[in-house]
């Protein structure tokens, strides 16, 4: 997930909200391209913008902190993220397999953190910046947010619905990632396709 910038400026955590929007967006990362990498390598971003108002029936709270932050990361308002279902799709001969059903709710920090954080050494953030949350993986194993991790590094294969089993993404593979709000505001597909390389 990713929030874009509408209104620049060096932010506190009390009024981060009103500098962001929220748009759904996938690095698919994988071995050797590491998360650099795979950012430029195959980023894909939602046909839609979800303004935060829009998005406010789905407001809840993210986890409890574990450990004491930094003053300017200690939120007053506990209600500091979203409810948004987060799917991700394997397509292969035309044949489904949800391979991650996570939700944003469960991320550690929030766009609210991002902003704060990404602001508190006096940067700059500007209309149309994009500040992406990075993998989103949930506590089961259904809820793994990366390949690396649904496949223990690379040790352990899935078995996808035409009936092979899988470690990483082949050419040809389609990838697709939808989010959706609890109250059913959708973000739009994200849909690409594993090409051969070229020669």
């Amino acid at each position: 997930m990713t929030g874009v910038v509408t209104n620049p400026a060096k932010q506190k955590l009390g009024n981060a909200n009103s500098k962001c929007l929220a748009r759904d967006i996938q690095g698919l990362e994988m071995i050797p391209l590491g998360p650099l990498n795979g950012k430029s390598f195959a980023t894909s971003i939602s046909p839609w913008i979800i303004t935060l108002e829009a998005l406010q029936p789905s407001a809840a709270a993210g986890p409890s902190r574990e450990l004491e932050v930094a003053t300017y990361l200690s939120d007053p308002n506990p209600i500091n993220t979203y409810d948004l279902h987060l799917q991700a799709d394997l397509i292969v001969n035309e044949k489904e397999t949800v391979i991650c059903k996570s939700d944003l709710k469960t991320m550690y920090w929030s766009f609210r953190d991002l902003i704060a954080h990404q602001t508190s050494n006096g940067s700059n953030i500007n209309t149309g910046d994009i500040l992406a949350t990075g993998t989103i993986s949930g506590h089961t194993d259904d809820s793994h947010g990366c390949l690396l991790e649904l496949t223990n590094g690379g040790q352990d294969s899935f078995q996808i619905s035409e009936g092979s089993n899988r470690l990483y993404l082949e050419d040809g593979d389609i990838l697709r990632l939808t989010a959706v709000a609890s109250d059913g505001v959708g973000f739009g597909e994200c849909i690409g396709r594993v090409m051969p390389s070229l020669s």
